[in-house]
């Protein structure tokens, strides 16, 4: 972080203030997963727990974590990209962004699911060209 004159803390860099939407979408990609990670974890333990045939459910539920895990470390360094103008700041939000919309079109019964998650996708995605049209 830099310090301004008057001692206030600065939370972009000069390059990066024109990113502000960027960097809130990339803070709540970051929350969601993180949300995510943990109601998978809290239904893993529930199955495992369970009894009988319910162990392999807690397994089987278990293996969406090699996916959400390094999304989350993702979304954790493009947060420090964006906040250090990074050159390739744009990379993990696009592909987000472009997976999500894929992954909305796919939940069609899931009509309010289905809604949100390519709102929030187009969202992201309009706020990476936002970001990079400003500068």
């Amino acid at each position: 972080m830099q310090i301004n004159i008057e001692g206030k803390e600065r939370v972009f860099k000069k390059g990066a203030q024109k990113c502000w939407l960027l960097l809130i979408m990339s803070v709540a990609s970051f929350a969601i997963l993180l949300l995510l990670n943990l109601y998978i974890g809290n239904e893993v333990v529930q199955y495992l727990l369970g009894d009988g045939w319910s162990f392999l459910g807690g397994l089987f539920i278990a293996m969406s974590f090699v996916v959400t895990i390094p999304l989350l470390i993702f979304s954790f360094s493009s947060i420090r990209k964006v906040r250090n103008n990074s050159k390739n700041k744009y990379i993990f939000p696009v592909i987000l962004g472009v997976v999500g919309i894929l992954i909305g079109i796919v939940l069609q019964n899931a009509t309010e699911l289905c809604i949100y998650i390519i709102a929030y996708s187009i969202l992201l995605l309009v706020s990476c060209f936002t970001c990079k049209y400003r500068q």
